[in-house]
């Protein structure tokens, strides 16, 4: 087959049939025509095929971001700048029964080797914080530390945050009573199954 070529100026004549003289084509087409004319005539042509799209296969598809639980004891991430984390405690703290005590949770918390957020995260769940005239905050026991079959009482709060701190290094961690390596491990302890409801327990410290 041939293609003809009318005489009027970038005129052609598609596969269909030939163009008069009166028919124009327009400027939008005219890649495709050209490309359409190169294939068939076997001619060198400079015009790229329209890409096609591609397919993102399962293994390069971006997935979803996996929530990294934190260690209990990891203390590496607080910043040489620790009065500006017990200041931002504090903030967090303000109008509790620990209010004003971020910097001894901090201090505790280095001194044991517990993460404070891990610690400030189950004052919030045990006891709110202490909150204002709960038993928590009347026996200064921010941590619901149980004392032969009851609740402990400490002379100052500071005692019993240190309690707590001392209870997680002596009967938790890894190589003691409880050998725990993880936080779900910690409150499988702390609050058993036959108490409470531990995987809740678990999801709204970890929050």
């Amino acid at each position: 087959m041939t293609a003809q070529v009318s005489s009027e100026k970038n005129s052609m004549i598609p596969m269909s049939g030939r163009i008069t003289a009166g028919d124009t084509l327009m400027p939008r087409h005219l890649p495709h025509l050209v490309l359409a004319l190169c294939l068939l005539l076997a001619t060198r042509c400079d015009i790229a095929p329209p890409s096609l799209p591609t397919q993102v296969s399962a293994a390069t598809a971006p997935q979803p971001a996996v929530q990294t639980v934190p260690s209990p004891w990891n203390v590496g991430w607080i910043p040489a700048d620790s009065e500006a984390v017990a200041s931002r405690m504090d903030s967090v703290l303000e109008g509790t029964g620990l209010s004003g005590h971020g910097a001894a949770i901090l201090e505790y918390a280095q001194g044991y080797d517990v993460n404070p957020a891990f610690a400030l995260a189950m004052f919030r769940k045990e006891a709110e914080f202490a909150k204002p005239e709960s038993i928590a905050c009347r026996q200064n026991n921010p941590g619901n530390i149980i004392c032969g079959g009851r609740f402990g009482i400490y002379d100052k709060m500071a005692d019993g945050i240190r309690a707590y701190f001392w209870l997680l290094d002596n009967e938790y961690k890894p190589g003691r009573t409880y050998n725990c390596e993880d936080i779900r491990c910690i409150i499988s302890v702390y609050c058993p199954p036959r108490d409470c409801d531990t995987a809740r327990h678990v999801e709204q410290v970890v929050e």
